[in-house]
């Protein structure tokens, strides 16, 4: 929202030599705003959203085709001149515009080949192929695979070298940890079996209070005694809520062991996938809390709707999460909080700054 009736989605860009503290400051300018997509009207086909999405984002990266083939000579900081070939290597996205970006069915995964029944699939599933393995299929064949088939609506990928669209598409730390697992699912499951055990208004009086009586601690902020009763949440609060929130609710899980394992191996994963920097040993630990969830997450099953966890791609999400951090570094570095930071500096801003009239090119 630019402003009035005034929208546009921004697309930004990094380059991936730099620091994660780089790339996450505004003020550094980490990511630069190189175009700006259209905003379908409300209402129109999803082939219309596609291809409009698909033309302009070819148009905005083709000059990044010919490089990616042959060459481009850049001129380094020590003067040298070095023979570059630039590749489109991760898109930061959430899942909607990840099933856009790589034309995948909703309830589908952008990087593998599971059906959405089979989710989350933990036992592990195939990674898709590459772009021009699929482009011979017939709409058929394709949408046993998940992905839809418009003839006139390539992938803009498919003109970059090197580009496998389906492994471009990163985690994203934001909308499948703190709010796609930990606040979605997990926390009304839990909040769901508390009342079960104590009583509807007796288990959010003891889960409020249990919050309430968290001491002050350095870089913990306390969430106070209405938590249960919160309809606006944040990523900051999903955060401040992870960090204490397996203490505090220790005690109410009393005698139900294994409900609390699992309430354990998903802060464990939530946790871990936050560092900064990884090793062998911390994707090991990162491993060993996957299997706590995969192993004891049934448990939750009773308080949902449809008593099963499949068709949650957010939660089948876990499962390239160490496949993810290998390729592209840790989970941090691909937050969308970052270019969601950036929208005031590059785009609020921008749009102030002009003359509200020709003002796309004077944004860019």
């Amino acid at each position: 929202m630019l402003s009035g009736d005034k929208t546009a989605w921004p697309v930004h860009l990094s380059i991936g030599n730099i620091s994660m503290a780089k790339r996450q400051s505004v003020q550094t300018q980490g990511f630069v705003l190189i175009g700006l997509l259209p905003k379908c009207p409300i209402g129109p086909k999803t082939r219309t959203n596609r291809f409009a999405y698909h033309e302009s984002t070819a148009k905005i990266l083709g000059a990044l085709e010919e490089p990616a083939k042959r060459e481009l000579a850049v001129v380094c900081a020590d003067g040298h001149t070095c023979h570059a070939f630039p590749q489109i290597a991760s898109f930061l996205a959430d899942y909607p515009e990840q099933c856009t970006l790589t034309i995948v069915r909703n309830s589908w995964c952008p990087r593998c080949e599971i059906c959405p029944d089979d989710m989350p699939g933990f036992a592990g599933i195939p990674t898709r192929h590459l772009l021009q393995w699929y482009l011979h299929l017939s709409t058929t064949a394709a949408a046993e695979v998940g992905l839809w088939k418009f003839a006139d609506c390539p992938n803009f990928a498919d003109a970059h070298a090197g580009c496998n669209i389906y492994s471009c598409m990163n985690v994203d730390h934001l909308h499948q940890l703190l709010k796609g697992l930990f606040i979605d699912p997990n926390w009304e499951w839990i909040v769901s079996f508390l009342k079960d055990i104590y009583g509807h208004k007796k288990g959010l009086d003891l889960i409020d209070e249990q919050f309430a009586i968290i001491p002050c601690f350095p870089n913990i902020r306390r969430v106070g005694e209405e938590l249960t009763h919160m309809t606006q949440w944040t990523g900051a609060k999903y955060k401040d809520i992870v960090k204490v929130y397996l203490a505090a609710l220790a005690l109410l899980s009393k005698g139900h062991p294994d409900h609390f394992k699992s309430i354990k191996s998903v802060t464990n994963f939530i946790l871990i996938a936050s560092y900064h920097s990884h090793t062998q040993t911390t994707l090991k630990y990162l491993h060993d809390a996957l299997s706590g969830i995969s192993s004891n997450i049934h448990l939750f099953l009773p308080y949902r709707k449809s008593h099963s966890i499949s068709k949650m791609p957010k939660i089948h999400s876990l499962l390239h999460y160490i496949e993810c951090i290998r390729d592209m570094g840790s989970a941090n570095n691909s937050e969308t909080k970052i270019s969601e930071a950036a929208h005031k500096d590059l785009i609020k801003d921008g749009y102030h700054s002009s003359n509200k009239f020709i003002y796309i090119p004077q944004m860019l």
